[in-house]
């Protein structure tokens, strides 16, 4: 802008006097008639312009101090404009809008900045492992899980754009039947905030052995064997005779329940008498062992004693080594009573005796294995 002087110079055609006429005119610079924008900045971030929107992302804050400079310090901005010092209601895109004003009042540019708020959030959401939820307790999260040779973690963290170290979802492979300990750590959006988190997996053990199968105190035998690729494990035993054992089994874990423990399994001879124990682990993995009982013959007693002998009712005495009884009858009736229940009795000698006179009986007694004793 400035003083431009133009001279005319007016010409008397009859008198030929020259007459200098001087006239003075404004003429505006082009800054004066700009209305356009340089740039913008939002708390010391230059702002990019994509789609006719000043863009910018800028860490988490509640307030916003916009600068929109134009291009010529002569414009100004419209008094309703939104620039300097800003409330911030959201995080994620908060929008502001203004008009840019030229200074010859002819030209004006309306604009809109967007400033993306990143979130300061690291907090959690959820955090699963093998889909099992864990439980905040007192600043550690807690989960219980079945065995797992490969536990899959799952992180979910409140904020969507929060980061997880190692990746939200992670592949637990070292873990060990009881209580592992481990850790995660959240990343806020803005990275202003990591905030690491403990986690308490207890894994139950997938134990179904079984440590002990005592048959009447006698302790079976364990054979492991491969069926086509699965491990089978029976047990066998060999008892003497007996009508009705005890089965005592125990498990190697301590939190494995053992099924089929009893004081009283009816028995027979040989090697017919089949049984199952089941074994449930901790974590309900089940098994069942086979055990089979072979009942050794019953040993036959010896036993060919005499209790007790009765003629007509009368009980005989033990006189030198012969029984010996009087009864009023002729005729005569012998019982005899054995020790042994298996053991049989015959007689050799008179079924009648006169009155009057002594007759003699031998009787045996054939033990159970078939020894025999005679008496008289």
């Amino acid at each position: 802008a400035g003083t431009t002087v133009i001279t005319a110079i007016v010409v008397d055609d009859s008198n030929y006097d020259y007459t200098p006429v001087t006239r003075s005119a404004y003429v505006q610079d082009a800054g004066e008639l700009d209305a356009t924008i340089l740039n913008v900045r939002v708390n010391g971030e230059e702002a990019e312009l994509i789609g006719g929107i000043y863009t910018v992302t800028i860490p988490y804050a509640t307030k916003a101090n916009i600068e929109v400079i134009p291009n010529s310090e002569k414009a100004t901005l419209d008094a309703n404009s939104k620039h300097g010092e800003q409330d911030i209601t959201l995080n994620g895109e908060n929008t502001f809008s203004g008009k840019v004003l030229a200074f010859s009042g002819g030209a004006s540019t309306d604009y809109i900045v967007k400033v993306i708020v990143e979130n300061n959030d690291a907090s959690v959401n959820k955090v699963t492992v093998v889909n099992i939820p864990a439980n905040l307790e007192n600043g550690t999260y807690k989960v219980t899980i079945p065995y797992s040779d490969n536990a899959e973690l799952v992180i979910t963290p409140t904020d969507v754009n929060a980061t997880v170290a190692s990746g939200a979802i992670q592949q637990l492979s070292n873990l060990l039947p009881g209580t592992n300990q481990r850790s995660f750590s959240i990343t806020s959006q803005d990275k202003s905030k990591t905030i690491t988190y403990p986690l308490e997996i207890y894994m139950q053990s997938n134990n179904a052995l079984l440590n002990t199968v005592m048959v009447n105190d006698v302790q079976a035998t364990e054979t492991v064997t491969d069926n086509g690729g699965a491990v089978v494990t029976t047990y066998t035993v060999t008892i003497p005779y007996a009508q009705n054992t005890k089965i005592e089994a125990t498990a190697l874990h301590t939190k494995a329940i053992v099924e089929g423990n009893t004081e009283s399994l009816a028995v027979t001879e040989g090697e017919n008498n089949p049984y199952i124990i089941k074994v449930t682990a901790e974590d309900g993995t089940i098994v069942e062992y086979a055990l089979t009982i072979t009942v050794q013959e019953k040993e036959k007693s010896a036993d060919n004693s005499i209790s007790t002998i009765t003629v007509n009712g009368v009980e005989a005495t033990l006189d030198g080594g012969d029984y010996v009884v009087t009864v009023s009858k002729s005729s005569i009736n012998i019982v005899v009573g054995t020790n042994d229940e298996f053991a049989t009795v015959t007689f050799e000698g008179p079924q009648t005796i006169a009155n009057g006179t002594t007759g003699t009986v031998t009787i045996k007694v054939t033990a159970e294995n078939g020894s025999i004793a005679t008496y008289t």
